[in-house]
């Protein structure tokens, strides 16, 4: 069976998700939460998640949006910040990038001491 409306998908990343898709989104997990299969009623709130977070390379698309309650939602944010943490960590590493060390003395450092203990200016 064909799809009658077109999938949105956003124009940019910062584009909030319109109503008509959260109820779509809502429908197609049928109210429960997509990772404790709760059902999402009362004061268990929904909140729309993308399944790979648009930090980590996701589309801010209807394909790639779940349905999870709060607390859900927080844990896989919080597990979403940690790989982007290790992807930038690792790229940097890739491309030779990394931070200046801020030890006196350092390699990095303006200034250097010698054997016999006096400081000078590399």
């Amino acid at each position: 069976m064909s799809r009658l409306t077109a999938e949105w998908t956003a124009t940019n990343d910062d584009q909030a998700i319109p109503p008509r898709v959260k109820i779509r989104v809502f429908a197609k997990f049928y109210g429960k939460c997509a990772i404790c299969t709760l059902l999402i009623v009362g004061k268990l709130r929904p909140a729309f998640d993308h399944r790979v977070a648009i930090i980590n390379g996701g589309r801010n698309s209807e394909s790639n949006l779940q349905l999870l309650c709060v607390p859900c939602h927080k844990g896989k944010t919080k597990a979403d910040v940690a790989e982007k943490s290790i992807t930038a960590r690792v790229r940097a590493k890739h491309l030779g990038i990394k931070k200046p060390s801020r030890f006196f003395g350092s390699r990095d450092s303006e200034w250097k001491k010698k054997i016999n203990g006096t400081v000078v200016r590399r």
